[in-house]
């Protein structure tokens, strides 16, 4: 799938990007590879801008709608919305998609990508940070069909794997190449600040973020009860595991342990109260 959008929806040079995910998706870190490939040698970024966590009507401050005005790439990132919400950014009759182009402009190359990671590895990340909850599954459900073609909410937006994306250098050449871009993995290694950089690592490894072991993130949290109990519950539902195993393969043994374990700790709970 990712490789015929690759193939039949090349870009002459994107100027505005929209990607959207879960929160602790990494997607910040994809916005930062886009924006290094025009703002290699700046830091803070010249020649880009980045409108983070935006609503569906996007707001920008005076200083921002200024930069957008006079820097070559504008990145949008959407976190935690509802696929019905993210269709209004692409729809040309909605109300939304005119009221951001009047912000915006009219770019002359335009993209979006929808980032799914491993629900377990999100989860994970999102308990280990020190205010975030859980989150909605229910997103993820959504995106996850999105991503395998069963809904067609997003019907132009690329469909990218996180893990893919951070471990193969063939799929960010691709990627480069379907955003209209000479390949650059120079802003590979920045680290996003954005909600306190790691939710492992903090800041540990900025510029050298290809260091973190991101890939398997739950393993390090199988101790952790509130881990074990969010977990349980989401190897419970039936439809999550289905999409899980057509994206990523076999559920882990280690995982299915842990809802036996989850399912002890949530029966004990309820005993207590």
């Amino acid at each position: 799938m990712f490789e015929e959008a690759i193939k039949h929806n090349r870009k002459a040079g994107t100027r505005l990007l929209y990607v959207m995910g879960m929160r602790r998706s990494g997607h910040h870190a994809i916005v930062n590879w886009a924006r290094g490939h025009v703002d290699t040698q700046h830091k803070p970024p010249k020649y880009s801008v980045h409108l983070n966590d935006s609503r569906v009507a996007i707001r920008a401050s005076v200083s921002k709608r200024e930069m957008i005005r006079f820097r070559p790439f504008t990145v949008v990132n959407f976190e935690d919305k509802p696929m019905r919400r993210l269709t209004t950014l692409l729809d040309t009759s909605s109300k939304n998609y005119e009221q951001n182009r009047e912000l915006l402009g009219e770019f002359d190359g335009s993209g979006s990508i929808l980032v799914i990671r491993n629900p377990f590895n999100c989860l994970a990340s999102r308990i280990k940070h020190p205010w975030l909850r859980p989150g909605n599954y229910t997103h993820w459900k959504e995106q996850a069909k999105e991503h395998l073609g069963y809904a067609k909410f997003l019907p132009d937006c690329l469909q990218l794997k996180f893990e893919e994306w951070f471990e193969s250098a063939a799929c960010r050449q691709k990627l480069s190449s379907w955003l209209g871009w000479e390949f650059s993995d120079l802003g590979l290694e920045w680290m996003s600040g954005r909600g306190g950089g790691s939710s492992f690592d903090k800041m540990k490894f900025k510029g050298a973020a290809q260091k973190m072991t991101v890939s398997e993130r739950w393993r390090s949290m199988l101790g952790n009860d509130k881990f074990v109990a969010a977990a349980a519950k989401l190897l419970a539902d039936e439809e999550l595991v289905g999409l899980y195993q057509e994206i990523y393969g076999p559920v882990p043994a280690e995982l299915f342990a842990v809802r036996s374990k989850g399912c002890e700790q949530n029966a004990s709970v309820i005993a207590n109260t």
